[in-house]
């Protein structure tokens, strides 16, 4: 009998992470660990580093396969 519960409990387990959706990495990813690193006293160093992300992690720039 217990044996049976275990296999029933291990194949609805096995039904239920068969289904789950994995999360995809985007531009947005992209974006928000680059702007992570521009921590800087100096604001302008931050805003030169923050546009050096926007141009890095561009979707557009993505999709043609420009990707570093």
């Amino acid at each position: 009998m217990e044996k049976k519960l275990l296999i029933v409990l291990s194949m609805i387990l096995l039904i239920v992470s068969a289904n789950m959706e994995t999360v995809n990495a985007d531009a947005f990813d992209c974006f928000d660990s680059c702007i992570t690193g521009c921590v800087n006293p100096d604001p302008r160093l931050t805003t030169r580093c923050e546009r050096k992300c926007r141009i890095r992690c561009d979707p557009a720039r993505e999709a043609n396969g420009h990707l570093r």
